[in-house]
């Protein structure tokens, strides 16, 4: 996908004091700051309506910039305010002029809009969710929160940064006792210095680093004007294919959000990687030797690298197919495979990476420990909501049986069973020889003998021992591979390509020996191969991610580790402290003659 060439780099608002990294602020004042930065963006990127609706290049572009690794809170809040709020509102702009002032202070950030749907007790059951929002007389809504476990879960909704607050609230519509199905409803949350009436909302604790005002949200008999429903009041004919439509932002929010994981690991590989040029250790001789000549050091770094060139190529090629497609249920498949191999990915660099840069990559300065909870975040706090879509299309009497509150990935589950049930069918390999189509390809034949050869309710009543396993790895394979076939596609380095492929081969190694003839010392020859031609470039390779001028880490050159020394206060003081009575146990003789044997003189250094 063609960036938009006409938008100018975010660059510039790194100069700024308000993208400064900050390390000693408070908790309201760290909101603040990643409030203000979320304006100080979209003032820049300047996104229209039509951005949003249209799903421009610059509404893409927006997700995959430098700029989100400087604050995980600052993402999310552009994330939820545009994709979601922005874009489940603009969906009836157009045949309703009032909505049409709200949604530009919207697009300006003059209001943080926000869009709730999970709620305590119903994370990926959301066709249970309980609160509701009943028709009254004279055409208004009364919004309320049955009890505690129907409050939305996880959106930030305090008052924060002087900044009046609305939100898209899912509710159930309750017309004379009819049940009309759940419906979107713009909500005021606050003015801008207080909650509004009727609205409680409940801080939550912070999450393993810092990131927003995450909380639980309720409404307490709330009346809403007749123009807050989105849509009308009639009792739709289908009402999955109503909730779908109402809710579609959903899957384009987890394409958006998976582009931000390539900056991210940019970002993550980039400290590391430079880190290791530079750090020594003495060898031989006396002799200091970079800490990256050791393989331990080059595998995890030098596949982060190939990893992100293909998601690269991979993004693209979703995005160009996400556009195309006109299905609901084509594009919510192609975001939960692009969605389980990014995730993958991140998890795995996320996992290794900072173990080469030992303590160093415990503090919060070098950036490198955010990326075990924080760069999760952004995505488990909303690239999740997408399970919603699970539970509202299966029609598979065995998905029915599967218990919802205890599988977390539940999408991929759902997924699989369409795949096995033969109701989806992925986009055939453009390299079919290859070995990630032929591991793709294995998968799928396993799990469809165990489907073919028992009756339904057999496979029904196994199917959390015998296929349930499987749904992830199958998943997970598709992906793969579709990204090695984007990769080939569009060019990327066949060295890179090389290492990417072989990364893969090594995390099912045994499926590859059984059915693929490769034996062990075969893959990691193969990986050795790659691994050298891909390290004399490393440098190079690094600061062709163009992630550099947005990395705050000091550790990543000497110029600036000695810099950010420099900066550091420290204690000094007189006191002194005696450690030892340096007089006991001496001889008299020596005593009486003023003198210290040479035993006890380093107390005279010491004191």
């Amino acid at each position: 996908m063609e960036a938009d060439k006409n938008l100018q780099s975010t660059l510039p608002l790194l100069t700024t004091p308000l993208f400064q990294p900050q390390y000693s602020l408070t908790r309201e004042e760290s909101l603040k700051c990643s409030y203000e930065r979320a304006r100080a963006i979209s003032k820049h990127y300047k996104l229209t309506v039509d951005d949003i609706h249209s799903l421009t290049p610059k509404f893409w572009d927006m997700n995959r910039d430098g700029i989100v690794t400087r604050d995980a809170g600052t993402y999310i809040l552009l994330a939820t305010q545009y994709n979601l709020a922005a874009g489940t509102i603009a969906q009836f702009s157009h045949e309703r002029t009032d909505l049409q002032e709200l949604l530009q202070k919207i697009m300006d950030f003059e209001v943080s809009a926000l869009f709730m749907i999970t709620e305590l007790n119903h994370g990926v059951d959301v066709k249970y969710l309980e609160t509701t929002a009943t028709l009254q007389p004279d055409g208004s809504f009364i919004l309320h929160t049955p009890n505690m476990g129907a409050a939305k879960f996880m959106p930030p909704s305090r008052q924060v940064a002087g900044i009046p607050r609305i939100v898209v609230v899912m509710a159930r519509l309750m017309v004379d006792g009819d049940d009309r199905g759940i419906r979107p409803f713009i909500v005021a949350l606050s003015n801008g210095k207080e909650i509004c009436k009727g609205v409680t909302s409940v801080l939550l604790p912070e999450l393993g680093t810092r990131t927003l005002d995450h909380c639980l949200t309720s409404f307490n008999q709330v009346r809403l004007l007749p123009n807050a429903l989105l849509g009308d009041i009639s009792k739709p004919e289908d009402f999955q294919a109503h909730f779908l439509s109402a809710i579609r932002r959903i899957s384009i929010g987890t394409i958006s959000l998976c582009l931000s994981i390539i900056p991210y690991l940019k970002n993550l590989v980039y400290i590391v990687g430079k880190y290791n040029l530079r750090r020594t250790v003495t060898g031989p001789g006396k002799i200091p030797i970079p800490i990256i000549n050791f393989r331990s050091q080059q595998i995890p770094i030098l596949h982060a690298i190939a990893q992100i060139r293909v998601m690269e190529a991979f993004a693209d090629y979703a995005i160009t197919c996400f556009m195309n497609s006109t299905s609901t249920q084509g594009r919510q498949r192609l975001a939960t495979i692009l969605k389980a191999s990014f995730i993958h990915n991140m998890e795995q660099c996320s996992a290794s990476l900072p173990q080469r840069c030992g303590a160093q990559g415990m503090f919060k300065h070098n950036q490198i420990c955010e990326y075990n909870v924080s760069n999760s975040m952004p995505l488990g706090g909303l690239i999740n909501t997408e399970r919603v879509l699970n539970e509202n299309t299966r029609i598979s009497s065995i998905y029915s049986l599967l218990p919802k509150e205890t599988m977390p990935l539940f999408v991929l589950v759902g997924f699989a069973i369409d795949l096995f049930l033969g109701r989806y069918n992925p986009p055939e390999s453009t390299n079919p020889n290859s070995l990630l189509a032929q591991h793709e390809a294995g998968l799928a034949t396993e799990c469809m003998k165990v489907v073919e050869s028992q009756p339904l309710e057999k496979i029904k009543h196994d199917f959390n021992r015998n296929l349930n396993p499987h749904c992830k790895p199958i998943v997970e394979a598709i992906g793969h591979r579709m990204a090695y076939d984007a990769a080939i596609a569009a060019g990327v380095n066949q060295d890179l390509v090389a290492l990417y492929e072989v990364g893969v081969v090594k995390e099912d190694l045994s499926w590859y020996v059984e059915f693929a003839g490769l034996k062990r010392g075969r893959v990691l020859e193969m990986e050795h191969q790659a691994l050298d031609a891909v390290l004399p470039r490393l440098n190079e390779l690094l600061d062709e991610l163009d992630i550099g001028a947005y990395c705050t880490a000091p550790i990543v050159s000497q110029t600036e580790w000695g810099k950010f020394m420099c900066e550091l206060k420290g204690d000094t003081g007189n006191a002194k402290y005696e450690l030892f009575n340096h007089t006991k146990g001496m001889k008299k003789d020596v005593l009486e003659k003023g003198k210290v044997s040479m035993k006890w003189r380093w107390l005279n250094w010491l004191i």
